[in-house]
């Protein structure tokens, strides 16, 4: 679910943030065709498409469990996300950001740092957000097995 001003946000940020035209981000969403925004894509090329892309951009009011996050880190691509999601701590883990909604200008500090990172800083964060998310996928059967264990007699 996209914040209802998801579009006045990234406006701003895309007006504040001047970095090269050679960074590559994407939107979640069946939208506008403008730079940076992937309409419907086929569920075969989701990972390959979102893994060209330099983040992904989703400032959600809230994620249950955020699974356009996970196949983002999945794809090795880092995520800028807000903060009200399951994945905050992204940051912790060089796989992305977890930003507050109310605070637009730390998405755009974001991105301007994003645009003078180097291939090795980007490569670096790619294989970070894999390592993450494969870190994070395996402690979902942990979860799924103590559910299993509270609900026996």
């Amino acid at each position: 679910m996209l914040p209802e001003h998801a579009d006045d946000l990234l406006l701003r940020i895309t007006a504040l943030a001047h970095g090269p035209s050679s960074f590559r981000w994407t939107l979640p969403f069946n939208g506008r065709n403008s730079r940076g925004w992937v309409r419907h894509i086929e569920h075969s090329l989701v990972i390959s498409t979102i893994s060209k892309y330099d983040a992904f951009f989703l400032p959600s009011r809230g994620e249950n469990f955020g699974h356009a996050i996970a196949k983002s880190l999945s794809a090795g691509t880092p995520v800028l996300i807000s903060d009200q999601t399951p994945w905050n701590d992204v940051g912790e883990h060089n796989a992305g950001w977890a930003l507050s909604l109310d605070h637009p200008s730390e998405f755009v500090a974001v991105i301007e740092s994003m645009s003078q990172d180097s291939n090795e800083i980007r490569h670096e964060r790619n294989v970070s957000a894999t390592k993450y998310y494969l870190y994070k996928s395996n402690q979902i059967p942990a979860v799924d097995q103590n559910r299993r264990m509270l609900k026996q007699p």
